[in-house]
């Protein structure tokens, strides 16, 4: 059955994700983002199994799902060998063989495109089962709900520094100097797997922004996400409350929640990071609770959308390029040598 064919490529994933961590930089969050994908199928498998006999569109939808997950297999299959395979040498080894791997032409572009082309084809296909009746079932005791809590958590970011960076100083220094210096809203825009959560963690941690902004938050978004729970996280992270303060906060209705998050950008200077936001209709569910006028506050996005970024406001936006061979090597380099630490 497929779903017992998703299922054993969605462990896979996974145990490719905590056991090979260190030779996915640059995919992991793309695995990531695959391996969630996959588990939430199963949930539509599950129904969607029982009930092919009665379309011939349900049961072209069950064998193009076990196609996507042999070809989701191919990729962990194929990256897994040529990435993790001798992982025991020296630091020249180490890029030795990541230079192999580079001239066949097995790239970490390559691999998150390819990724790409599947998640697009998964959510066409899940689309199609929704429209043919099909919903996403009880898993294992749990609901669409918790389900989409687990997502949530597995791409929850924090605004901790990274340890191993190379080649975001330019794009730093010129995200802080458009929040120190000029009017609108930041925006990083780039493909996954380019850093845009990097670069906005180096931007948060910078010591102009630290010592210019009264006050800082930084918020998660995500695919998944609640705008209350949003709204309470910016104000919390902005105020750093007390329990009972916190307590206090979670009984708020909305509209006093959302003024009380607009008083204090408007009284304080304030930086607001929204991490990994995905769509315009997103961006404008959460809006209201951010001043744009008689403030000194500002807002910095990362996004895979450009035409958020364009819609939010373009004079802020920064898109972020792939690295260069030298700049490529350099951080193969750094990884490598931190293997041996």
């Amino acid at each position: 059955m497929a779903e017992f064919v998703v299922s054993g490529v969605a462990t896979r994933l996974g145990n490719l994700l905590e056991q090979e961590a260190k030779f996915l930089y640059g995919v992991s969050d793309q695995f990531q983002q695959l391996q969630t994908e996959l588990k939430r199928m199963q949930c539509f498998l599950k129904e969607a199994d029982a009930r092919q006999h009665e379309s011939e569109i349900v049961m072209q939808g069950v064998a193009e799902m076990r196609d996507l997950a042999y070809d989701a297999e191919d990729i962990i299959a194929t990256y897994a060998l040529k990435v993790a395979s001798n992982k025991g040498g020296s630091v020249q080894k180490a890029l030795k063989r990541f230079a192999c791997i580079l001239g066949e032409g097995i790239t970490v572009h390559q691999v998150g495109s390819k990724i790409a082309d599947i998640m697009t084809k998964l959510s066409n296909l899940r689309k199609s089962f929704e429209d043919n009746g099909i919903r996403e079932s009880i898993m294992q005791g749990r609901g669409p709900s918790s389900l989409n809590e687990t997502q949530r958590e597995q791409r929850e970011t924090y605004p901790h520094p990274e340890r191993i960076v190379v080649g975001l100083e330019d794009d730093t220094n010129k995200l802080v100097a458009f929040l120190l210096k000029e009017e609108g809203v930041a925006s990083i825009c780039g493909m996954g797997g380019l850093g845009k959560t990097t670069l906005a963690k180096m931007v948060y941690n910078h010591h102009q922004v630290k010592r210019h902004f009264d006050r800082r938050a930084w918020v998660c978004i995500s695919q998944q996400f609640q705008r209350r729970r949003v709204w309470e996280d910016i104000l919390i992270s902005l105020l750093s409350p007390s329990k009972d303060q916190r307590d206090d906060i979670r009984t708020l209705n909305n509209l006093m929640l959302v003024e009380k998050i607009r008083q204090v950008q408007q009284e304080q200077t304030c930086l607001v990071i929204l991490d990994d936001i995905w769509k315009i209709e997103d961006w404008n569910i959460l809006r209201e609770v951010f001043p744009m006028e008689n403030t000194n506050s500002k807002i910095l996005l990362s996004s895979r959308n450009k035409n958020l970024a364009l819609y939010v406001d373009p004079r802020g936006l920064h898109e972020l390029q792939c690295l260069n061979n030298e700049k490529s090597w350099e951080l193969l380099e750094k990884i490598a040598i931190s293997w041996r630490s």
